[in-house]
């Protein structure tokens, strides 16, 4: 039996309300697959992040570095090496910028409470004020409440 006559014979023995019904089954199967796949992908980047996180610091090193590695390779320096260099230099800096920063951050460690106790006399010669002004509103409010029952006709929100 010829293809077209298949086709022919199977379109007539399916009613058109079938034909729907198979329709929307594949269409939901299809919106199941991508569900499905989206949640796949989602989860395997959660289960590789660290893994991601390797990649994503291996290339944005290689970005910054190649500028440098490219100088290196027109001064005839084979660029294997030249990106040994960077990745070294890059090291040496690292390590040397660490070294600095380390040593400081211990001596503003060992002021800090020198620091806070500067900064809490500070906020107790503040707090005072603060303290009146609000004694001060609730005065205000408290005639206002006993001359007439209409909210506090200051000009500060009422605490």
């Amino acid at each position: 039996m010829p293809i077209a006559a298949r086709q022919a014979a199977s379109e007539q023995a399916l009613p058109d309300e079938q034909v729907e019904l198979l329709r929307g089954s594949v269409q939901a199967g299809m919106v199941a697959q991508f569900v499905i796949a989206i949640a796949a992908a989602v989860g395997l980047i959660y289960l590789l992040k660290l893994v991601w996180i390797t990649m994503l610091v291996a290339a944005l090193l290689a970005f910054a570095l190649d500028p440098f590695v490219v100088v290196l390779a027109r001064l005839r320096i084979p660029r294997a090496v030249g990106a040994a260099i960077a990745l070294l230099l890059l090291l040496g800096v690292s390590l040397a910028l660490t070294f600095f920063f380390y040593n400081r951050a211990v001596d503003f460690i060992d002021e800090l409470p020198n620091f806070s106790a500067t900064i809490r006399d500070d906020l107790q010669k503040l707090q005072p004020r603060r303290t009146n002004s609000r004694t001060a509103h609730g005065l205000c409010c408290q005639r206002t409440r006993e001359e007439s029952p209409s909210p506090c006709r200051c000009s500060r929100p009422q605490v």
